[in-house]
């Protein structure tokens, strides 16, 4: 145990360390802000680099090691020389300078990251993460490319956030690819409390971060595979990069010494593009904020800049999506660009009144009735308790507006789109720093007041502090629902049959099957990650879709599509996959069931004459 803790301990600081060489030269360019905010935008342009630079490797067909070592030495070399000089140490707060305070206030909510790095350390298990986000990773690692996965549900997706997890996959193992959105939630938190202190107050600063580390879904997303930490870390960047762009003078037009805000600000807003479509809405969003923060006859020029930086980052990956389908919003807008085998379901029709219902549910659907917004964990409840006072902080604060109206075109955009939690927590930084302008200042002087200066201090200090203990609790439900962390082979094995309804026969199979055969899979599709001596496929969607396989007419039919395919196995989980010709015996001459537990079935397909290819 101490050694798998220890080894992944290690890869987290490496990570940390490759992320901010590879962003240390930007810090030397942007001018004004706190060593906080510095440091976690030099983090984040670390992550794009890194991200971007890995992209082009897979486009070449070099995503391999020798190559990214070569990258890492690179930069090594150019973050190195960058970090050399005092000054620029000074300015991430990595040298102490005369008088100030370094970074000490923004580490005190450090502590929350030990049980977060543990239940890190679980095997995958979010659905999402082993339909396809950890099978990508695997693929791009195998193939040393970025190839079409025709079996699964997505082939082809702006692909960022997983070529920045093949590194981590390579060294570590999948158990690894997490200690990304865990740095990337922890930069955000950096973020957002460096963008409330600049503001208002350093107590703002703090209830900011408390309040985003608070909610239950931050700490799933920051220990699970999936994109959306790395999505509302580039977002929030972007929408910080801007608004220090306009505090440091964004009136002067994009020449100004405050122009690497902007620039970052464009490379962020296209990074959040580059990692899942939705990130297109904060791109067009961060666009639009710098056209009308800028002076107005610089504007053709900012324009021309911001699109230029954010296009170099993003339309690398819209390009490879249209090379591979003709449709940049692949598998979405069906109907514009053409059918194909991975065609989602529309979303069910409701009406503008429906959805305007939905929006003014969110605070309750996010807390109590979670089955409207895809059973993820809850949000925090000192967020939704802090409404009403963000709402009479809008009124009063400019800033605080337009940030609570953002928050608010979010959700609005959300109401159309299918109801997943996940997909709102884009916007969790954005309303903790509007609530702790409305709330710190207030609250400060309040207990002050009362209670003197420093007792003062010390009860807001509970008071975050207060705010903040759900997201630690929740950490502590889930180590008390997944049982002690497996730290060996026999550990993981145990914790997958005890959580994934079918391992067993997974299993079965991995301990017979040859290397590099093909099974197909019908039912609990999340299980075709762990099947690890060959290819498991079968999805709602694409070639292998469950239902062309489990409704084929008779035995011969079923065997010119298992051929097709090149299956030599099967795999059925009953309870998910109702198949009548194998359940009424019309499979006997092709299917040979060598397995069966009760969970799952796995078959031998048995040489059979080729029927009609259906």
């Amino acid at each position: 145990m101490i050694g798998f803790l220890l080894g992944q301990a290690a890869l987290l600081v490496l990570l940390a360390g490759a992320v901010l060489l590879a962003g240390a030269p930007a810090a030397r360019h942007l001018p004004g802000g706190s060593r906080a905010g510095r440091l976690g935008v030099t983090l984040a342009t670390g992550l794009l680099a890194w991200g971007t630079a890995l992209g082009a490797l897979g486009t070449a067909g070099a995503l391999r090691p020798l190559p990214m070592a070569a990258l890492c030495a690179l930069f090594a070399l150019t973050g190195g020389a960058a970090l050399r000089r005092r000054e620029v140490r000074q300015a991430l707060g990595l040298a102490r300078p005369e008088g100030g305070a370094g970074l000490a206030p923004a580490l005190r909510l450090g502590w929350v990251f030990v049980p977060l790095f543990l239940l890190a350390l679980y095997p995958p298990l979010a659905f999402d993460e082993t339909l396809y986000h950890l099978p990508t990773v695997e693929a791009f690692a195998r193939s040393g490319g970025l190839p079409f996965l025709a079996t699964l549900r997505v082939p082809v997706f702006p692909h960022l956030a997983e070529v920045l997890q093949v590194p981590l996959f390579l060294a570590g193992g999948d158990v690894a690819t997490h200690l990304l959105p865990l740095l990337a939630t922890a930069v955000t938190a950096l973020v957002v409390f460096a963008w409330a202190r600049e503001t208002s107050s350093a107590s703002a600063g703090e209830l900011a971060a408390a309040l985003f580390l608070s909610a239950p879904i931050v700490v799933a997303l920051a220990t699970t595979g999936y994109v959306e930490a790395m999505l509302t870390l580039f977002v929030t960047a972007a929408l910080y990069a801007l608004d220090r762009w306009r505090r440091e003078g964004s009136a002067a037009g994009p020449g100004a010494g405050a122009a690497g805000w902007l620039l970052l600000a464009a490379a962020f807003a296209g990074g959040a593009a580059g990692l899942k479509y939705l990130g297109l809405f904060w791109l067009a969003v961060a666009g639009l904020g710098a056209l009308v923060l800028g002076r107005p006859a610089a504007r053709l020029r900012i324009g021309f800049l911001f699109g230029a930086v954010a296009a170099f980052v993003a339309l690398p990956w819209y390009a490879r999506i249209v090379a591979h389908t003709g449709n940049p919003l692949f598998p979405f807008l069906a109907g514009l660009f053409g059918h194909t085998l991975w065609d989602h379901q529309p979303l069910p029709a409701a009406s503008l009144g429906e959805r305007l219902v939905d929006l003014l549910r969110i605070p309750w659907d996010t807390l109590f009735a979670r089955h409207r917004t895809g059973l993820q964990p809850p949000f925090s409840p000192a967020l939704a308790l802090a409404l009403p006072a963000v709402a009479l902080g809008a009124l009063r604060h400019r800033p605080t507006r337009a940030l609570a109206l953002l928050v608010v075109a979010w959700a609005a955009v959300w109401v159309w789109l299918p109801r997943d939690a996940r997909f709102l927590t884009i916007a969790l930084p954005l309303a903790s720093v509007a609530v702790a302008w409305a709330l710190a200042g207030p609250l400060t002087e309040l207990l002050v007041e009362r209670l003197g200066a420093r007792l003062g201090r010390a009860a807001f200090a509970l008071l975050c502090l207060g705010a903040l203990a759900t997201g630690p609790l929740y950490a502590g439900y889930r180590f008390w629902k997944l049982g002690p962390l497996p730290h060996d082979a026999a550990g993981r094995e145990a914790l997958l049959a005890r959580e994934l309804t079918g391992y067993e026969a997974v299993a079965h199979l991995d301990r017979i099957a040859r290397e590099g055969e093909v099974a197909f899979l019908c039912g609990e599709e999340r299980l075709a990650y762990h099947f690890l001596g060959g290819d498991l496929v079968g999805d709602h969607t694409g070639p292998a879709a469950f239902d062309r396989l489990r409704l084929a007419p008779d035995a011969a039919t079923l065997a010119a599509r298992l051929a097709a395919l090149g299956a030599g196995y099967v795999v059925r989980v009953p309870a998910a996959c109702p198949w009548p010709l194998v359940e009424s015996g019309g499979a006997a001459g092709l299917l040979e069931r060598i397995h069966a537990d009760a969970e799952a079935e796995v078959y031998r397909v048995l040489p059979a004459a080729a029927g009609p290819s259906g």
